[in-house]
């Protein structure tokens, strides 16, 4: 099936850290800031919106926080309450959730609580035949995370890069594996409003036969429609959660 097949979607994002809703610079933890006070009315606001699908990511279990610590037992918690909401109000959302999936059994226990789709991106890292196979059996309802500084790929909340794994060959070897979709984010542009390289975007979709999901940098509807009218290389969504809070889309 080709990509033309797929609608081009946009993703509303809510990143929990300590239980709130932030933003990050680059994925810098340090550079952490509150976007919204209360994560389940964020939720149904998007939903309000016209929101069809809601990205999370749990950036205390990315990190590798324990869930001993009080701010990933509260992240956890939220994420919960967020699932909870989504199923049992009936708001015609789908959740995508990411952050510290690292075993068949985390994404078991995902898939129970009735999160759509799955994000995994260390663990596609370190063991990326496991997570091909699961690919295999789920399809695109797992994504694999390519989050890349300039061309090499970095794990564990985006703090690691020891690997030295480049982003096209990796790529090209998930799409051989299995894997229909990954999540690709820009690490240097992401939430720094400085726009999103189309470009890199589209040559990364074409090149590696994946779908992508675009992610980092997004300034402006015109970034979102950028994206949407390069679809037929592959591009099948866009993320966006900086440039929601601050008014640009």
């Amino acid at each position: 099936m080709s990509p033309q097949s797929f609608p081009f979607d946009v993703y509303p994002a809510i990143d929990l850290l300590d239980g709130q809703s932030v933003r990050l610079l680059q994925g810098r933890r340090d550079s952490a800031h509150v976007v919204h006070g209360d994560p389940v009315s964020q939720i149904l606001g998007y939903a309000q919106a016209g929101a069809r699908h809601v990205h999370i990511v749990n950036l205390n279990a990315a990190f590798g926080d324990p869930l001993d610590l009080d701010g990933a037992a509260r992240s956890q918690a939220v994420l919960e309450s967020l699932v909870g909401i989504v199923s049992t109000q009936r708001l015609g959302l789908t959740l995508q959730v990411g952050g510290g999936v690292r075993s068949p059994e985390i994404v078991q226990q995902l898939f129970k609580r009735g999160i759509h789709r799955i994000v995994i991106g260390t663990w596609a890292l370190r063991d990326p035949d496991a997570v091909c196979a699961l690919a295999k059996t789920h399809g695109d309802r797992i994504v694999v995370g390519l989050d890349a500084k300039g061309n090499i790929l970095a794990g564990q909340g985006w703090t690691d890069t020891a690997g030295e794994i480049e982003l096209l060959p990796f790529a090209k070897r998930l799409a051989a594996g299995g894997v229909v979709t990954a999540l690709y984010t820009q690490i240097e542009n992401d939430g720094m409003l400085s726009g999103v390289d189309v470009v890199a975007v589209q040559d990364l979709a074409q090149r590696s036969g994946l779908r992508i999901i675009a992610s980092g940098g997004v300034a402006g509807i015109e970034d979102v429609q950028a994206l949407a009218a390069a679809a037929a290389s592959g591009i099948v969504g866009v993320i966006t959660g900086k440039a929601l809070h601050v008014g640009l889309l």
